[in-house]
């Protein structure tokens, strides 16, 4: 549908593809998106949304897992023929390293904060 290039059929599939959460199977379609749609429109934040998510995450470090794995994923959209795309995938690598070093810092904080409170005997909380 959005090969037509028509905006409500572009539109409406970003909306479909919004109810799912991030998966892989995704990407090629958000490809072709990215390459219909002009810099600078306001669906490529629904796009980017959509690439982003990643559904449930486990672990102290599940986020910095998971959005390691979506920079990964946008690796071959790096080197597309497609200078639109290209853009496209150096803004979204860009937006998951700072994301990725937050995500780092807030999980070892936490980390250290636990110990602190509760692995630490020298703590005035310490019995």
């Amino acid at each position: 549908m959005f090969q037509s290039g028509k905006r409500q059929d572009i539109e409406f599939v970003i909306r479909l593809m919004s109810s799912y959460h991030g998966e892989q199977f995704l990407n090629a379609s958000c490809k072709e998106i990215v390459r219909a749609l002009l810099a600078g429109d306001l669906l490529l934040d629904h796009v980017e949304i959509i690439l982003h998510s990643t559904g449930v995450v486990a672990g102290e470090f599940g986020l910095v897992e998971a959005y390691t794995r979506k920079k990964q994923e946008m690796t071959e959209w790096l080197s597309d023929a497609d200078a639109h795309v290209r853009a496209f995938a150096e803004s979204y690598v860009r937006l998951h390293d700072r994301q990725i070093a937050a995500e780092q810092r807030r999980s070892e904080e936490s980390i250290e904060l636990r110990k602190r409170m509760y692995d630490d005997p020298g703590s005035a909380d310490a019995g």
